[in-house]
């Protein structure tokens, strides 16, 4: 009995590090992830084993997200206003907007926001405009 249990213990030991091994390969070769699951057989909640890639990627995607997706309270969340500095006035000055918009690199590629910034250049006129309506609203 004491042997059976080490050897047990052993077992699943060398399985968590072969499978810690594998993690860190999948992404120089995904392929392995599949190699692993066919040769060691992946099961379902209700315990049959999976075979076919369809039902082996749906297995993954229903783990996958119930450990990244987080769960909502069926009790609502109450926010309570709160004394925050607020901002009462902004101005925008139209002369900053349009010298800001004319040093822009037009060479270059667009970034987070996905305005190129020859665009941006070229339309600082109307762009430059929109700091009156700020103003004035």
């Amino acid at each position: 009995r004491i042997c059976k249990r080490v050897l047990k213990k052993e077992i699943r030991r060398a399985k968590r590090q072969h499978e810690r091994i594998l993690a860190g390969k999948i992404k120089e070769n995904p392929k392995l992830l599949h190699k692993y699951i066919k040769s060691s057989g992946l099961k379902d909640r209700s315990g049959n084993l999976c075979l076919e890639p369809e039902d082996v990627d749906r297995v993954l995607n229903e783990y996958f997200v119930s450990v990244f997706t987080r769960e909502r309270d069926s009790v609502g969340i109450e926010i309570k206003e709160k004394d925050y500095n607020k901002i009462k006035e902004i101005n925008i000055d139209r002369e900053e907007v349009l010298s800001s918009l004319a040093g822009l690199k037009v060479d270059k590629s667009p970034g987070s926001d996905e305005m190129y910034p020859k665009l941006l250049n070229e339309a600082r006129e109307e762009i430059g405009a929109l700091a009156i309506i700020f103003n004035s609203a």
